[in-house]
């Protein structure tokens, strides 16, 4: 399904100003994504790009919110040629109904990772003519936020707003600013009861007989309390008071929730972003700090909001509950814009479990049937399968100049399996499905294939290609022959070495006093001798079979060996292993980089 865009309450802020890139200076693109996409903006000045980029755990919180194909990207990008690749994709805009939103919304963008809950407490199951219900607003969200606008739709046949309260805020330094639109009044006294729908989504049936109350969170930048921006967690924030009309019907289900990705389209948001504002978003920053480095404002077209609905009837019948129900419905809201994602079989089972007819006014009698459509949809959510190979593996251990027995387990049933070798991605290997034995079990195959094995260790990424292209969730194959040797050094530590300003120990790179000290190795057992050579060819070399110099645990060898840094000045020494089969190898582990002072 196409993002659908609510209203951009940062339209203007969050419009990235374009960098002039000339010849004469290199762009560090990496940087440039850092600053660009993955960093906060101060509010006051949302045009201009920082300077300098947020901590890496900010840029890493940030990357979240993008979709797969950029987070594998960024994390897998070595080259500044990778970064610029991944800024231009970055930068691609988001299309809706044929309108390209340049600089404002991007479609790689994925706001799901974000999470909102805002849940309605009514304060009685039943109401009669003139009576007031309350009802209590709790919000949970997992980001920071300085101001959020949450919306209460209502059935205007059936009750009347009266007041929005602004003294249950149970949070120091925060103030609560409730505006009714449609059908309500601003807490300034400002009567706005008359205001109607745009003329766009008046005669819509959707809208008929709908009110829309929206209340205002914002953070008190003057408090002394320093809650400048909060994660919620299920805080009561505000109470509404509605008066059930005299005209409600018996029996009739009244109804307090939020707006929901279903109910509004595309024309609908711009049309009542021209006539109102805000209809239900959240700023998200970086941190609790003020002045606030925002990210960006999700709103609940992203997905990413689970409502809590409460109703009650205007008479003495007892409706269904259909909060499970309903629950279980959003999370199929949420995925419909990723549905590519997962096999073909096991999406349509849960679109029709989603979308099947079920009466929305069941009374307690038929709770049943509510009950076992939630539960058909829960097993369908439970059985959704992602695209992609989920394991690859050899089967035995083959020897060179043979043929490795291959297993792939992939979901769904992708037309061609492809590997690529992770050192010479020119190297790719297709199989095609009637070139593999395929079984299926629970919505997998298991595909059997060989592979000649002409490199003692080799590592392939694996891919699976289904009608709609491949999809990127790969998996790793290495296929070892039972004549490998494992010579590398997993890891190096020289005791007592310390950084230049003596503050935190080091492993292979800093100062050491002058004199012997004790250098750890951890290596496979495959290893026999290690050997440390200098600048001027000059050896130190340890042997396995030395007594007291290594212990073995499984396939894993430790060596506790003793150099003398008889010297002062810097020490440069490359390590090298050999097994008992083959001569002295470089490249082996990291270089061991000392300054030895007195």
């Amino acid at each position: 399904m196409a993002k659908k865009v609510l209203c951009v309450m940062l339209a203007v802020a969050m419009v990235f100003g374009s960098l002039a890139v000339t010849s004469f200076a290199a762009v560090d693109y990496k940087d440039l994504i850092d600053r660009t996409f993955l960093s906060g903006r101060v509010k006051t000045n949302m045009t201009e790009v920082p300077e300098t980029a947020d901590d890496e755990a900010i840029l890493q919180e940030n990357l979240l919110y993008w979709d797969e194909e950029v987070q594998t990207a960024y994390n897998a990008a070595e080259t500044n040629e990778d970064y610029e690749a991944l800024y231009n994709l970055m930068s691609t805009p988001a299309v809706l109904d044929g309108v390209s939103f340049d600089d404002v919304w991007y479609a790689h963008r994925d706001e799901s990772y974000g999470q909102v809950s805002v849940r309605y407490v009514a304060d009685k199951l039943n109401a009669e003519a003139g009576e007031r219900i309350t009802v209590n607003v709790y919000l949970t969200t997992n980001f920071y936020t300085p101001s959020a606008a949450i919306g209460i739709e209502f059935d205007k046949n059936l009750v009347d707003i009266e007041t929005i309260s602004q003294s249950l805020v149970t949070f120091s330094g925060w103030n609560v600013v409730s505006k009714n639109t449609n059908y309500g009044f601003l807490a300034n006294g400002t009567d706005v009861r008359s205001k109607i729908w745009p003329e766009s989504m008046r005669n819509k049936t959707a809208y008929a007989n709908k009110g829309l109350a929206q209340i205002y969170l914002a953070a008190n930048t003057n408090n002394a309390y320093g809650n400048y921006a909060k994660k919620f967690n299920d805080d009561l924030v505000c109470s509404a008071t509605f008066i059930v009309k005299d005209s409600a019907p018996s029996g009739a289900a009244i109804t307090f929730t939020a707006p929901t990705d279903g109910d509004w389209k595309s024309e609908d948001f711009f049309a009542y972003y021209e006539n109102s504002s805000s209809l239900f978003g959240f700023e998200r920053v970086t941190e609790n700090a003020y002045p606030y480095k925002v990210v960006d404002e999700m709103t609940f077209c992203d997905h990413v909001y689970t409502v809590k609905g409460c109703s009650l009837s205007a008479g003495d019948v007892a409706y269904a509950d259909y909060t499970a129900y309903n629950l279980a419905v959003e999370k199929y809201t949420k995925l419909v814009n990723k549905a590519g994602t997962y096999t073909v079989d096991s999406w349509t089972a849960f679109k029709n479990a989603a979308t099947a007819d079920l009466d929305k006014n069941l009374t307690v009698d038929d709770q049943r049937i509510v009950n076992d459509a939630t539960a058909a949809i829960e097993a369908a959510y439970e059985g959704l399968r992602v695209k992609g190979i989920t394991e690859a593996n050899v089967v035995g251990a083959p020897a060179l100049n043979t043929n490795a027995n291959i297993k792939f387990v992939v979901a769904g049933s992708p037309s061609i399996i492809r590997i690529v070798d992770t050192e010479d991605r020119s190297n790719t290997i297709t199989i095609f499905r009637e070139d593999a034995s395929v079984t299926k079990e629970d919505g997998y195959e298991t595909w059997y294939t060989t592979l000649f094995v002409e490199k003692a260790m080799a590592t392939y990424t694996a891919y699976a290609k289904y009608s709609d292209g491949y999809s990127m969730n790969s998996a790793t194959l290495k296929v070892v022959s039972s004549d490998y040797e494992d010579l590398t050094i997993h890891t190096m530590k020289v005791c007592d070495m310390f950084k230049g300003d003596g503050s935190t120990s080091c492993t292979n790179n800093g100062r050491v006093t002058i004199g012997k000290h004790n250098i750890i190795f951890t290596t496979s057992t495959d290893v026999y001798k290690i050997q440390f050579v200098n600048e001027y060819g000059n050896t130190w070399t340890y042997c396995a079979a030395t007594k007291g110099i290594c212990t073995d645990e499984g396939t894993e060898r430790t060596w506790n060996v003793t150099l003398n840094f008889y010297q002062d000045g810097p020490w440069k020494l490359t390590v090298r292993t050999r097994s008992i089969k083959t001569s002295f190898i470089s490249g082996v582990g990291d270089d061991l980089n000392a300054y030895v002072i007195t």
